[in-house]
């Protein structure tokens, strides 16, 4: 039997490639993680109030940077280090109603973080980018486990926190917690240990200011220069 020369030619032109396997949901996201991670760490700092090190996020291109207020008030000097530059730093306001703090540096070429405009959802994907223990750009990848919890801390009552599952240790307040696309959905207000009734330490939960009362502190204390409501 004779072959078609023209069907035989159309056969051999089809070249025949192996099908590509397709990457795993561990794979991409092995991929994505650190992608969100190199994406905040430009606008995660290490603030430093006398002995303390700790977390911020550089909030305006103008300098103006948003930190944990507990750690602010320990110290009398206040730094700031970017990247591998440190500068002196002007104490604002701190909202203590909050727990949020702005502070200011005289920097160029900041990179601010890109805050969410939507509200957080129990059970969504966060990252936080921080300075645990005080060595710079740590991050841990967490679930949102609530919204809208209330706590108290050093006798101090905070409402609508976010509650993290995030491995977060001292060093880390004040510290950048990502979505899934790099925005800031909250900033690290408190977590570690709590003593229990036989007076052993046990871990606590993290939590963290969510991103709308982070802007809405920053926003007035950056305004009038101290915290106003109402």
């Amino acid at each position: 039997m004779l072959c078609n020369p023209l069907v035989l030619l159309i056969f051999c032109s089809c070249p025949w490639t192996p099908q590509e396997k397709e990457e795993t949901t561990l794979q991409k996201l092995d991929k994505e993680i650190p992608a969100v991670v190199e994406k905040v760490r430009p606008s995660v700092v290490r603030v430093h109030a006398d002995d303390l090190t700790f977390s911020g996020v550089i909030y305006s291109k103008d300098g103006h940077v948003v930190t944990d207020a507990s750690g602010i008030e320990r110290g009398s000097e206040l730094r700031v280090t970017v990247g591998d530059r440190s500068y002196a730093a002007e104490r604002i306001d701190a909202d203590k109603r909050t727990g949020i703090a702005v502070i200011k540096i005289s920097a160029r070429e900041l990179n601010p973080a890109v805050f969410s405009t939507e509200s957080c959802k129990t059970g969504a994907s966060a990252i936080v980018v921080g300075n645990a223990l005080g060595i710079p750009s740590n991050s841990s990848l967490c679930s949102i486990g609530a919204i809208g919890r209330s706590i108290l801390v050093r006798g101090r009552k905070y409402e609508n926190m976010l509650q993290m599952s995030a491995a977060v240790f001292p060093g880390d307040c004040g510290a950048f917690v990502s979505d899934s696309t790099g925005r800031l959905v909250g900033l690290v207000h408190s977590a570690g240990v709590v003593e229990n009734g036989d007076e052993k330490l046990v871990p606590a939960p993290a939590f963290a200011v969510p991103a709308a009362w982070v802007k809405f502190s920053a926003d007035r204390i950056i305004k009038h220069g101290h915290m106003v409501r109402g």
